[in-house]
């Protein structure tokens, strides 16, 4: 599921159509613009959510339609390597760059547009899972010179 498509692009800024409709900008560069936004979160929140989303969240949502303005910003201003001359452009990118790792790192996280949270793929996560959680260990912590076998089970001899 694309979070963004070039129709809501160019419903959203009236100017782009015009420049797409005046072959200044081409509808092949705003999809561009639209997959890499897209391809800059999801290779930032995949790891923790289980992508596609059903349905996009509204702040992902957001996030993309502000990377592509900055992608669309970026290919207008044509900044040099410094980025000098449009110092606001390279901030966005960076504030932008910050809440997705916030949110791969679960430091933001996501909800749908019910308000509900959205959960993050635990299989993703690399969270323990194993068939013997809910078994009591044969060993503890104590000190090794503590630790017994318990005599109820049957474990063979021990010396």
């Amino acid at each position: 599921m694309a979070y963004l498509t070039v129709s809501e692009v160019e419903n959203l800024y009236p100017s782009l159509k015009e420049l797409v409709d005046g072959e200044r900008v081409t509808e092949e560069q705003v999809g561009a613009w639209i997959v890499e936004a897209e391809s800059l979160i999801n290779g930032k929140i995949g790891s923790r959510y289980q992508l596609p989303f059903s349905s996009t969240p509204p702040l992902v949502k957001t996030l993309a339609i502000e990377f592509f303005e900055y992608f669309w910003q970026k290919s207008n201003y044509t900044p040099t390597a410094s980025g000098d001359e449009v110092p606001w452009l390279y901030a966005r990118y960076d504030r932008l760059m910050k809440l997705l790792v916030q949110i791969g790192e679960g430091k933001l996280l996501l909800f749908d547009d019910d308000g509900v949270e959205i959960t993050t793929a635990s299989r993703k996560l690399g969270m323990l899972d194993s068939n013997h959680l809910e078994s009591d260990p044969i060993f503890n912590l104590e000190d090794a010179q503590n630790q017994t076998i318990p005599s109820d089970d049957d474990y063979g001899e021990v010396d």
